[in-house]
Order: C-alpha cells, then sequence, then structure tokens
C-alpha cells in the first residue's frame, strides 16, 4: 500500500468510526427518552445508586465524556449535589470500558450487513422509535467497518521500515505513547477512539509479539485514552460556574492520579489483567486490552467510592465558591440599626424597589424582542434572571436576620408581608425572563412573526406593565402615589388583555395567515402575561395592606408605612 492509501485508510476508517459511535449514541439516547436529566437528579440519593447510574447512561450514550459534560451541567444547574456527581463520574470511567468491550468483538465482516439493514429500516419506516433503531443498527455497522479499515491501513505500515524504527523507539518510552494518547483522545473527544486505535495497531502486529509484551505496550494507550476523555468535560467546566468547574476537575483528576499510578505499574497491570482473562479461557488481544480498559474502570470505583464525602468536601476547598458581588448594594453588610425598625424598613423597602426596576427593565427588553425575536437577546434576557433571584435572596436573607432579633418580635408580620412580596416579584421576574422568553424563542427558531397588529398590541400592553411597574417601585419607596390607582391600572391590563384576545380569534375566523401561523405562540404569550397580572395584583394589594398590620395603622399606608 502507498503512503498515501495507509492514511486514507487510518483517517477515513477513523471518520467512520468516530460518526458510527455518533449514530449509535443518539440512537440509543432518543429510545431512552427526553427527560434523561430528570431521571439522574430524581434517582442519585446513594453512592452505588450514582455508580450504577454513572455506568448505565455512560453505557447507554456510548461515552463517559458525553455523560460527564452532562453531569457537570447538572451539578451547574443545580439539579444535582457536586457529593452525588462523584458517585456517578466513577460509574461513567466503569461505563465506557464496557464499550471497549462490545469493540473487541469481531464483527467487521458484518459490519455493512449491519449498515444495509439500518438504511432499509430508516428508508422504510414511519415512527420515531423505528428510525431510532436504526441509527443504532447504522451506527455499529459504520464503527465496526472503520475498525476494519483502520487494521487494514494500519497492516501496511509494516511496509514501511522508517515507521517501524520510529514506533518502535515510542514503545520503548510508554511515557512518549501515555501523552500522545492522552492528547488524540482530547481531540478526538472520544477515548472509544483511541481503545478502536489500539486494537488496529495490536491486530496489525505493530506492538510487538506475544499477548504479554503487546498489552504491556498497550495499557500506556488505554491509560492515556482515560485521561484525554476528561478534557471535553474540562472544556464545558471552563463555560459553567464554579460547581460545575469544580465537577470537570475532580473528573479529571480521578483519571489522572490513577493513571500515573498505574504507569509506574504497567507490568503488575498488564499481568493482572491476563490472569483474570485467562480464567475465562483463552481471548484475543483486542479482548485483553478491553479488560485492561475495563480492570482501570473497577479499580477507580472501588478505590474512590467508599471516600465520596471526603472527595467532595477536598474540591469543595480547593475550588470554594466564589463570592457573588451584592445585587442590593442598601443591603449590603450586618444589620445597621437593630432597634430602629422604620430606618430598617426603608432599607428594605429600597431593596424591593431595586428588585422591582430590574424585572422592569427584563419586561421593557423583552417588548423590544415581540416584533422581530433575536437568539441572542433572548438568551441575554433569560441570564438576566440570575441577577432577580440573587436580589431576592438577599432581601429575604436580611429580612430573616431581622426576624431572628428579639428586639423586633412585634414587627415579624411586617417583615413576613415584606418577604412575600420579594417572592411575588422573583416570580414576576421569572414570567418574563423564562416564560415569555421561551415562547419568543420557539417563535425565533421556527421562524415564525407576530401580526402588525399583534405587536403593536403587545407592546401597547409592555408600556401599560412598565407605568405599574414604575407606580410600584414609586409606593414601595417614596408612596407619592397610593395603592388604589394601581389597581385600577391592573384592571384596566386585564381588559387590555382580553381585548387582544377577540381581537386574535376574529382574525382567525377571518383566516388570516400572520395569525393562524402565529396563533399558539401569540395565546401562549397571553396566558403567561395573565399570570403576570395575577402577580402585580397580589403585589399591590400587599402593598395596600396596613404596613404595621395588629399596631393599629390606618389601611392604605404603602408599604414603607
Amino acid at each position: 500500500m502507498s503512503v498515501l492509501a495507509i492514511a486514507v485508510a487510518l483517517t477515513g476508517g477513523l471518520a467512520l468510526f468516530v460518526y458510527g459511535m455518533g449514530l449509535l449514541s443518539s440512537g440509543m439516547l432518543d429510545l431512552a427518552g427526553a427527560r434523561l436529566r430528570q431521571w439522574v437528579g430524581a434517582a442519585v440519593r446513594h453512592r452505588w445508586a450514582g455508580l450504577a447510574i454513572g455506568f448505565a447512561l455512560t453505557v447507554l450514550m456510548q461515552s463517559s465524556a458525553a455523560s460527564s459534560v452532562l453531569f457537570v451541567s447538572l451539578v451547574d444547574s443545580g439539579m444535582l449535589a457536586f457529593t452525588h456527581t462523584i458517585a456517578l463520574l466513577l460509574g461513567a470511567m466503569a461505563g465506557s470500558a464496557l464499550t471497549a468491550q462490545l469493540l473487541a468483538f469481531s464483527f467487521a465482516e458484518y459490519a455493512l450487513l449491519l449498515v444495509a439493514l439500518g438504511a432499509v429500516i430508516k428508508l422504510a419506516c414511519r415512527y420515531r422509535r423505528q428510525r431510532d433503531v436504526a441509527d443504532m443498527l447504522l451506527g455499529i455497522g459504520f464503527l465496526f467497518y472503520g475498525m476494519g479499515v483502520m487494521r487494514n491501513g494500519a497492516a501496511g505500515l509494516k511496509d514501511y521500515p522508517a515507521f517501524i524504527a520510529v514506533f518502535e523507539e515510542g514503545l520503548r518510552r510508554p511515557w512518549l505513547g501515555f501523552a500522545a494518547s492522552t492528547l488524540f483522545t482530547a481531540v478526538a473527544q472520544n477515548s472509544s477512539a483511541t481503545v478502536a486505535v489500539a486494537f488496529s495497531f495490536a491486530g496489525a502486529g505493530l506492538l510487538g509479539e506475544g499477548e504479554r509484551t503487546m498489552l504491556i505496550n498497550a495499557v500506556p494507550m488505554i491509560l492515556g485514552a482515560n485521561v484525554g476523555t476528561a478534557a471535553t468535560a474540562l472544556i464545558a467546566g471552563i463555560r459553567a460556574g464554579r460547581t460545575g468547574m469544580r465537577c470537570a476537575v475532580a473528573n479529571a483528576a480521578f483519571r489522572l492520579v490513577s493513571a500515573v499510578a498505574c504507569m509506574f505499574l504497567v507490568s503488575p497491570f498488564a499481568d493482572a489483567t491476563l490472569w483474570l482473562g485467562s480464567l475465562a479461557g483463552p481471548v484475543s488481544i483486542e479482548r485483553s486490552i478491553a479488560n485492561g480498559h475495563l480492570l482501570f474502570g473497577v479499580l477507580n470505583a472501588a478505590v474512590y467510592i467508599p471516600f465520596v464525602r471526603q472527595i467532595a468536601a477536598l474540591f469543595t476547598w480547593l475550588l470554594p465558591d466564589k463570592p457573588k458581588p451584592a445585587v442590593l448594594p442598601e443591603l449590603a453588610g450586618a444589620v445597621a440599626a437593630p432597634n430602629d425598625f422604620p430606618a430598617e424598613h426603608a432599607r428594605l423597602a429600597r431593596g424591593l424597589a431595586h428588585c422591582i426596576g430590574m424585572v422592569d427593565r427584563m419586561a421593557s427588553r423583552v417588548a423590544e424582542q415581540v416584533a422581530s425575536p433575536s437568539a441572542s437577546q433572548l438568551e441575554r434576557i433569560g441570564n438576566d434572571d440570575e441577577a432577580v433571584d440573587q436580589g431576592y435572596e438577599e432581601l429575604r436573607g436580611y429580612a430573616m436576620l431581622l426576624y431572628r432579633l428579639p428586639s423586633l418580635l412585634g414587627e415579624r408580620e411586617q417583615l413576613a408581608r415584606i418577604i412575600r412580596a420579594g417572592e411575588i416579584i422573583e416570580r414576576l421576574g421569572d414570567d418574563f425572563s423564562r416564560s415569555a422568553v421561551r415562547v419568543l424563542q420557539k417563535m425565533e427558531r421556527a421562524g415564525v412573526a407576530f401580526s402588525l397588529e399583534s405587536c403593536a398590541s403587545l407592546q401597547s400592553f409592555m408600556r401599560s406593565v412598565h407605568d405599574v411597574l414604575e407606580r410600584l417601585r414609586a409606593a414601595a419607596v417614596d408612596a407619592q402615589e397610593g395603592p388604589p390607582p394601581i389597581q385600577r391600572q391592573i384592571d384596566a391590563l386585564k381588559s387590555q388583555l382580553d381585548s387582544m384576545r377577540r381581537s386574535h380569534f376574529q382574525a382567525l375566523s377571518d383566516n388570516i395567515p400572520a395569525a393562524v401561523k402565529s396563533s399558539e405562540y401569540l395565546l401562549d404569550i397571553l396566558s403567561e402575561l395573565e399570570s403576570s397580572l395575577t402577580k402585580l395584583r397580589l403585589l399591590a394589594r400587599l402593598f395596600a395592606q396596613d404596613a404595621r398590620g395588629a399596631h393599629g395603622v390606618k389601611r392604605g399606608t404603602p408599604l414603607n408605612g
């Protein structure tokens, strides 16, 4: 074979392998259903359960890199505790070895038959599940065919003495092989691809003579594959928050520490692998390499699983949470005047007003997106909700500090009312930053736009919402306007919303194309806005209540009393 033919065989075979692995993974995931994250978050309650779920999920996804990224995102989103993730990561290390066991089977001669069967099913069947099965068959066929192509290409390398000399020099330097396989896996983002290359080299006789020698030469490649696959999660961790980064670093640290330790014990590790394999009878060199991969994952799980809590504490200490800058500077620091409730109450009122202002700006930005939604702008609006959530946490935390003071026992009703108002404001922010944004994102992806009349009505409605929020903010701080006009404005908003619905139904009955196309989205956003009106009404009612409750102050006093 020419050098060009060998290069084409190796790169083309690897491409087929990676493509097949992707098809197999996507088919299995689609069959598993769309609620994968919720299942993982709900199921992990014990370290052994986490180990089993991590193992099963990695087998399902056919990639420890993909499952590790999933765990990083779950931790970063708060759906999963970092302590629970340790067991999942250990299970993922063992689960990736099962893929290597699958690859050790010699199905290359049947690969194209599986591709043909998958293609027939994909073309002939209409249902999604049948197409998912077809993707799995196509994936298995492509990855085994790709391995066969790589093996043929690797066999041609034996005809080039210069390559053999360089390769043998590399085998005499196991740390170089370890580093090379780590880098290759990090670039390919798939440890199975590295294992497939090791199989190809072993099958072509490039790893030496004798099963023990070949396995000893393959062990650094196995260990490098386990370390390199952590690169994908590290990249995801850099983009995530501190908890996600902590998860990614822990995953890389497990793999690196264990792999380096095994690199000093390559011969004993290979002997143990061969002995365990011999218990099942004679095995191929590919099976021995896969057994070594599995042994490494099992040893890691066995060593680390008893110390899950200690490991979590260690990485939490190494990567502590970054203190977030205060969103509400008016509430920063300790309680300033514990015996002067009016002064403290005024600080809380300014904090409430600050939160209302953030929600108001968010609502105005949503109104700007109604006519022409932008994916990047909508994502920014969604991110703004974090500041509102943090503001509510700061407000509630400060109010609870006051709530616990013995000197303010008589003011607890007022404090509870303020916390309730903050909660309503936070949920109002969710309506604009999540619910409304989600509808607009669906519209943007579908390429659907509201009619000019609907855009004008929605923007007019949002301007009225802005006026209500401005009045509520002013009432919280300095009581320039009392609550009754706000209630009347909210009633007017409800009438405006009803009018928008009636106009839309009339447009549907007239079969106006823009109204028909956008109907689902418009009705969804109107429902979300109606929910927002309910929250505004509750907020106005709280502002209208007696600020001092049982102390006998006249009703209608604004929140700051």
